[in-house]
């Protein structure tokens, strides 16, 4: 064979003759991609590409996890765009898994600011939007220019609420938040769009979220038996409008207590609820006795003796005090488990008092924004640790008797919800302290 022949086939005796190829150790078939998973898992979901694995096969959702929830829900994917999702659907868009609470949004027509509960103080609204933002126009008189509005539900006195919304500038950069009537938020809140910054209001909060739009919050509290009212305005007090300028404004919402979990849609004259979400997975069958097991194939695989929780979310200490869990597993009377979670303002993980009550806090404690944290149990010690540490926490805890449900967001009871984001959720043996700080710790 001339050193120009270039064979396209294999040779019918002799010896073997392989085509070029760009792959090493190819030798013919569909090239072999790396798994998403880690080598260890025997569950693994990527939320936010929505790909779900169990022993080694990838599923659909539908085989990995039941979700009960009496309502629809309204989540935003990667462009901000609300994704609305049916009852008893997986609370998941491309942004991830948002395992939520209970929320009501008392303001009515939170993105139609054209009814006449939205009083109008030297404004019109244009019949133009930007994405999914209401523009306000300052008409051209010398005076206050905004809107006000009301919760549809009567506030009492010490009552709670975070008010919200999401705003873009428009001609103006300048938005001031303010309360009336039985509410206050304390000092006015202005917010200079220019760049986020702000003065005033109770616990304010404002969130850029691209676009040079952001979502401002503050709470406030009812200062006696009555309405809480609230007034949004351009600008600091009265000026001459130039009946052009004005702000793009939008997803406006009053909620119980003193944070923003996420966003309810008004689109009528009526309050929504969005009700909590009861994510757990699809229960195995116990070869050796029959029983329920957290998922197919916990058994055999030997997790009754030992197993590690990897999870990638986002982590805030979004409302201080309160219980949130992004992981738990428990016995069927749930009276026993293993489960992460933030209590009285720490990022920890524990067992129940049936194991001994173990706590192990996480080294670094709430570290923010989105983290790796993983948990491990195995031969009678209860260990911890997340993105940003050197080390592993661990703690003694008793065997738990075996477990038989896997719940994601929230404990047994439903009183924990995450009310976060959730990127990603691995089920491993029990991997060692260095892999623990490897896969925390990786790119």
């Amino acid at each position: 064979m001339s050193m120009i022949e270039r064979k396209t086939s294999f040779q019918p005796t002799g010896r073997a003759g392989w085509p070029i190829c760009l792959l090493p150790n190819w030798r013919g078939g569909a090239a072999s991609v790396r798994n998403w998973w880690h080598k260890d898992a025997l569950l693994a979901c990527d939320f936010r590409e929505g790909r779900f694995m169990r022993g080694g096969t990838e599923l659909t959702a539908a085989y990995l996890f039941t979700t009960t929830r009496a309502s629809g829900i309204s989540l935003p994917d990667n462009a901000d765009i609300l994704q609305t999702l049916g009852i008893n659907t997986l609370p998941r868009t491309d942004r991830g898994l948002f395992p939520n609470d209970q929320v009501t949004n008392s303001i009515r027509y939170s993105e139609d600011l054209t009814p006449a509960n939205w009083t109008k103080d030297g404004v019109t609204i244009s019949p133009l939007h930007y994405r999914y933002l209401t523009k306000i126009i300052e008409s051209e008189t010398n005076a206050f220019h905004g809107l006000r509005g009301s919760s549809s539900v009567s506030i009492a006195e010490g009552e709670v609420r975070r008010l919200s919304l999401d705003v873009k500038a428009a001609g103006r950069s300048v938005i001031s938040i303010g309360a009336y009537s039985s509410f206050s938020v304390g000092t006015t809140l202005r917010v200079d769009l220019a760049n986020g910054s702000f003065t005033g209001g109770t616990n304010a909060k404002v969130t850029p979220l691209g676009d040079g739009i952001f979502r401002i919050e503050t709470s406030g509290v009812g200062t006696a038996n009555g309405t809480a009212a609230i007034q949004i305005r351009i600008g600091d007090g009265p000026y001459m409008g130039d009946g052009v300028s004005g702000l793009l404004i939008s997803r406006i919402q009053m909620n119980a207590g003193d944070y923003f979990p996420f966003y309810v849609p008004t689109p009528t004259n009526a309050i929504a609820t969005t009700m909590a979400s009861d994510i757990r997975a699809v229960q195995g069958v116990r070869p050796s006795d029959g029983q329920p097991e957290p998922f197919l194939g916990w058994e055999a695989a030997g997790l009754d003796d030992g197993f590690s929780v990897l999870m990638d979310l986002n982590c805030a200490n979004i409302a201080p005090g309160a219980t949130r869990s992004p992981v738990g597993l428990y016995t069927a009377n749930n009276s026993r488990f293993i489960r992460m979670e933030i209590a009285s303002g720490t990022f920890r993980a524990r067992s129940s008092p049936a194991e001994g009550a173990a706590y192990v806090n996480m080294p670094g404690d709430i570290a923010g924004g989105r983290i790796r944290a993983a948990m491990r149990y195995a031969g009678g010690v209860l260990s911890a640790t997340q993105a940003g540490a050197a080390s592993v926490a661990s703690a003694s805890a008793i065997a738990p008797a075996p477990l038989t449900r896997l719940f994601v967001g929230n404990n047994a009871t439903l009183a924990a919800p995450w009310n976060d984001w959730i990127y990603g959720l691995q089920i491993c043996s029990p991997l060692s302290d260095t892999a623990l700080l490897d896969w925390v710790n990786a790119a």
